[in-house]
């Protein structure tokens, strides 16, 4: 995703595996990019996926995006090497901020298979559009059943939090000293140790890039800096 900003990191497993296979799919058929076409299908490939629940919702089966994305799709008359990355295209691109922005405008972290489907369709202009629209269903219908299937999730961890942290002055110690070590802020080192659920009485270092973190009932955990 050479030229794009996206965060991987928010992608949930679902996603990533949808992306993985996006890549195969392109692959197949001798592209030398990855497009909304092949994302289209490679979100659709796991049935248990929240973008195949939309689908569903929508009384769209899976088996016909397929079939259309067969016949409308050509392949290319070159493969790609095994080890050359494909680039992806430019509204495909689009299409995965699209689905960062609806994210977060739902106020959810992560960004899974239905944020990604939102966001091919919100793009408009590609090709995922263009293959629902060949449906009978067509992609807006598709687009309220994924918005409606996630708005009625409440399980998602948020996109934002906010925490009110009191800390001793010895634990605030301990925090800048990793923040030196580390070269980050002293933000990114307190959001680790709530991202972590740690609730510590004590620092101190051990060989490599880890911490013991003795907590105030006297039991200790090894935490890897990543």
């Amino acid at each position: 995703m050479s030229d794009s900003r996206f965060p991987t990191e928010r992608l949930s497993p679902n996603a990533s595996a949808a992306i993985y296979r996006a890549q195969y799919e392109a692959r197949q058929l001798n592209h030398s990019y990855v497009g909304q076409e092949h994302l289209l299908v490679g979100l659709l490939h796991d049935q248990q996926s929240t973008a195949s629940r939309a689908l569903a919702e929508a009384d769209l089966p899976r088996e016909r995006v397929r079939a259309v994305y067969e016949t409308l799709i050509g392949a290319g008359e070159q493969q790609a090497s095994e080890g050359e990355p494909l680039e992806f295209a430019p509204r495909l691109t689009r299409a995965m901020d699209l689905a960062i922005d609806e994210a977060r405008r739902l106020n959810h972290y992560d960004v899974g298979t239905a944020h990604l489907l939102i966001g091919l369709i919100r793009e408009g202009s590609g090709a995922a559009s263009l293959l629902l629209s060949r449906t009978d269903v067509g992609p807006d219908k598709v687009r309220e059943a994924a918005v409606a299937i996630l708005e009625a999730d409440t399980t998602r961890e948020p996109w934002l939090r906010r925490y009110q942290l009191t800390l001793p002055n010895h634990l605030f110690e301990g925090v800048q000293w990793i923040a030196r070590r580390e070269d980050v802020t002293l933000l990114e080192v307190l959001r680790r140790f709530v991202k972590l659920g740690l609730l510590v009485d004590e620092i101190s270092e051990r060989q490599g890039a880890s911490l013991i973190i003795r907590e105030a009932d006297g039991s200790e955990r090894e935490v890897l800096l990543i």
